[in-house]
Formats: structure tokens, C-alpha cells, sequence
């Protein structure tokens, strides 16, 4: 999904401080993790910043009809300086990626990394399901040829259902390494996102990564991007249990640093 994004700058004069005004239109439907729960990732960002950022409704009927229409909101930003402003805005589009919003600098607006990329790579994920389905008939195969005395017939499904389950086992690697590929495009040595993986690929791309830091006697952070759990279900986050653990036994240091992402220090 991809929702472009509008601006306009002017200056006003607050208590004889002159100040620079910097309007966006962003989608809704991002507002809540610009906010964040009680306000706290807004505030964290005017504090970084030293600009202050609100959102606002448009004042006129049609200005409000209009952003209602193309599912928008108004996001006031108002700081000293360019720069600060600027400050701002990178802090608003790190904050949305770990959210799983990327914002293409090319195109002026935001896009899904999840959904663009599965639409890419749905025709593994169709192969993957099939090899699955494929797998499941061999085995529930096989266990009926057993339980009906058929040894023979139920050792052929059995070989033949592994045989599935190895297929379908290279389709989600070569599915997890094009997703890696598309998502960390752009992205530097010290930043990693492991968003839309499954958990033990996942897992294999940090340590792959940790060992490339080790290698070369890295002394950087590594930023590590695991979402913030919002395509995981009613069970919550799935890989940032999982890379934390690793990184406690591993003895890596590390910090949180908001809610879909990790800091480890090495």
C-alpha cells in the first residue's frame, strides 16, 4: 500500500520568537504510532527534536471532508529552525518503521513494507502452501495405510510426504532471503530489519550478521529492527522474544530503544 504525503512551510512570530511551520498530511491511520500510547512517542520526539508537533483537523467543512475522504490527518510541525524540523520529520519516519511504514524519499510517500512485499512474493507463498497441503495427504496417508496393516504403502507415503516437507522447506528459505533482500534494501552494515520472517530465519540472519561484526572487529551498534508484533496475532510479537534470548546468551549488551526495535552493542 502506498499513501503519498503533502507539505507547506511558512513562518510565524511566537512571543516575539520567530518560528518555522511545517504542515503534513499523513495517512490516519499512522496518527497512532506517531502518538503513541499516552503521548509518550510524541513527546520523545519534540524532546529530540526541540520542535514541537501536533495533529490537527482542518477548521473548514471542506478542508475536513476532503481529509476524511483520502483517509488523511493533519501533522503540524513548528521549530526554530529548518534543521530542527528536519530533525523531526527523520524521527517521525524511524519511528514509523519500526511499525513496518517505510518512507520512499523517490516517490514522497509511504509505503507497507509487508504488504508490498508479500504481494511480491506470493507466488512462493502459494508454492509453500501447496508443498504443505502436499505433505499433510502423504503423512494422514500414511498413517491410515499403517493402522490398516499396508507397510509398504505407508512407507511410499511417508517418503513421498518428506519429500514435500523438504520442498516446501526450500521455498520458505528462498522466500525469507528475497524478503531480507527487499525489506534491508538500503539499509547499511549496522541496521537489520528482520520484519515478515519467519522466527528461524530470522534468527540465522542476526546471527549471520553478529558473526560479520565479530569478523571484522565491528565497534558499532547494531540496530535491530523485529516489529512491533502488529502482524503476530493475538499471541503477540514472535521474534523479539526470540533475539532477545539470543542476545543474553550470546552476552551481547543491549537496550530497547522503542517498541520494535533493539540496540546491541558491540
Amino acid at each position: 500500500m502506498n499513501i503519498n504525503y503533502h507539505h507547506n512551510n511558512k513562518t510565524i512570530n511566537n512571543n516575539n520568537t520567530q518560528l518555522i511551520e511545517k504542515v503534513y498530511t499523513i495517512p490516519n491511520n499512522l496518527v497512532k504510532y506517531i502518538i503513541g500510547p499516552q503521548g509518550k512517542h510524541i513527546r520523545g520526539i519534540e524532546e529530540l527534536s526541540g520542535c514541537k508537533a501536533s495533529i490537527i483537523e482542518q477548521k473548514s467543512q471542506l478542508q475536513q471532508q476532503q481529509l476524511q475522504n483520502n483517509n488523511l490527518a493533519k501533522l503540524t510541525i513548528k521549530g526554530q529552525t529548518q534543521i530542527e524540523i528536519e530533525n523531526a520529520w527523520n524521527a517521525i519516519k524511524s519511528l514509523l518503521l519500526e511499525y513496518g511504514w517505510k518512507f520512499n524519499e523517490k516517490q514522497n510517500n509511504f509505503f507497507e513494507l509487508l504488504s508490498e512485499a508479500q504481494q511480491l512474493f506470493s507466488e512462493l507463498e502459494k508454492k509453500i502452501e501447496q508443498e504443505a497441503n502436499e505433505m499433510a495427504n502423504c503423512f494422514e496417508e500414511s498413517k491410515k495405510a499403517y493402522n490398516k496393516g499396508n507397510g509398504a504403502l505407508a512407507k511410499h507415503k511417508s517418503e513421498e510426504g518428506k519429500k514435500h516437507q523438504q520442498q516446501m522447506q526450500l521455498y520458505q528459505k528462498e522466500s525469507a532471503q528475497k524478503m531480507f533482500q527487499y525489506i534491508n534494501s538500503g539499509n547499511d552494515i549496522t541496521i537489520i530489519d528482520l520484519h515478515g520472517q519467519y522466527t528461524n530465519f530470522a534468527l540465522e540472519f542476526l546471527k549471520e550478521r553478529v558473526e560479520l561484526f565479530r569478523k571484522k572487529n565491528i565497534k558499532k551498534e547494531l540496530q535491530i529492527i523485529v516489529g512491533a508484533g502488529n502482524h503476530s496475532g493475538k499471541h503477540g510479537a514472535k521474534i523479539k522474544p526470540l533475539v532477545i534470548n539470543y542476545l543474553i546468551n550470546e552476552k551481547i549488551s543491549y537496550k530497547e530503544t522503542n517498541l520494535g526495535q533493539l540496540s546491541a552493542q558491540f
